[in-house]
This record gives C-alpha cells, sequence and structure tokens, in this order.
C-alpha cells in the first residue's frame, strides 16, 4: 500500500486508481445496504498536490507546494433522509504535511502544515451498499516555516466522496476534497491565497 500510495499523488492517475480500488472492493464485500440515519468515526490516509498555504506576501502560492502525505482522523453523524438525499455532517482532522521549498530562489526552507481541521455538511444517495455524496464547509489550521514561525489559516472545503459498506458497521471510501485557503492572522502580511487537492482513503465505523 505503501508504494500505491506514493504512485496515486504524483499525477492524475491516483484518482483513477482509486476508482479501481473500489471496484474491486465491492466486487469482494457482497452487498450490506447502507444504513441511512447514524453516528460513524474513522481514520484516513490523504496525498496532497498544490501549493501550500504560507504567508510570505512578496511570493507567489506556486512558488512553495505541498509534497507528502497525512493521517488523519474523522467523526461524523447522518442527521437525516429527505427523498433520496442523506444529509449529515462530519469533523475531520489533518496531520502534518510536508511542503517543498522555493525552486526558483536560494531559499532552501518549506511551508509545512502542521495540522487542519475540516467542518463539512455532505448530503449523498444510496445505491445498495454504496452512497455516494458531495460536501462543502470551512477549513482552519496551523503551518510553519524556520524563518516565518508558526501562522494561522483559514478557507473553505469542497468535494465528492464514496464510501461502501464491507459489513453492517463496517465502511471504506474515498474523497477527493478541495481547499482554497488565506487569512492568516499571526502576521502582519495579508498573506496570499492557495489551493490544493487532497485524495483521502477512508475506513470507518458506523454506531
Amino acid at each position: 500500500m505503501k508504494t500505491s500510495m506514493t504512485e496515486m499523488k504524483k499525477g492524475p492517475s491516483y484518482a483513477l486508481a482509486a476508482t479501481g480500488l473500489a471496484s474491486v472492493a465491492a466486487l469482494m464485500s457482497g452487498t450490506h445496504d447502507a444504513q441511512a440515519e447514524g453516528s460513524y468515526i474513522g481514520l484516513s490516509y490523504g496525498a496532497f498536490q498544490g501549493d501550500a498555504p504560507h504567508e510570505n506576501a512578496s511570493s507567489s502560492p506556486e512558488d512553495y507546494e505541498l509534497d507528502g502525505g497525512a493521517l488523519g482522523f474523522f467523526v461524523g453523524r447522518d442527521l437525516a433522509t429527505i427523498g433520496a438525499a442523506t444529509i449529515g455532517a462530519e469533523l475531520a482532522y489533518t496531520g502534518s504535511v510536508d511542503g517543498d521549498p522555493n525552486e526558483e530562489s536560494d531559499y532552501d526552507n518549506a511551508y509545512d502544515i502542521d495540522w487542519m481541521f475540516d467542518a463539512k455538511l455532505r448530503a449523498g444517495t444510496d445505491f445498495g451498499s454504496v452512497m455516494v455524496y458531495g460536501f462543502a464547509g470551512v477549513t482552519m489550521g496551523k503551518g510553519n516555516n524556520y524563518y516565518a514561525g508558526g501562522y494561522d489559516f483559514s478557507g473553505v472545503n469542497y468535494g465528492l466522496g464514496a464510501q461502501m459498506n464491507i459489513t453492517p458497521n463496517a465502511f471504506i471510501g474515498a474523497e477527493v476534497i478541495g481547499r482554497s485557503l488565506d487569512g492568516y492572522a499571526d502576521n502582519n502580511d495579508d498573506g496570499r491565497g492557495t489551493d490544493h487537492t487532497e485524495l483521502s482513503l477512508r475506513a470507518g465505523f458506523k454506531f
């Protein structure tokens, strides 16, 4: 799995790999209908592509990119079913993510993410044992750099996901998460808006 995760984050083909993994698992798992309402908790691993959030207003966001993966955990609840849609809310924590230094300058220290919290509202539809959903919400976190020190960032998140029941109470899934970040609170600069994408593989338990 370590090798496949490295390959997935190198280019757009990682989304196809995740889809293939979910398809194979579906064929092997049998059918367990999704539960419309209830709480859940789980673990995730995300691979990142895009710009690192940073506080240096004199630099372009694309000068500093994210280059790494991160472990995380999440907790949520499917609150209600309205027609064919299941409405829910989720809180997710993502651990540290490494960044790349600016290749165009002598400044050889990267902007890294220490942690992020995502609050999401999501709406999805069940197809037997598989739930497909979209979500949107807000993100806050902490970044760091050797010269700049620590700084806060915030913004919005949005994306698509799918999860499949492998037992009546356990599931696996994947999300593609986009984040648009700004709002640097710990410095005197205006900061620069940045965007990145995360592919997150997830496993959880319903209760």
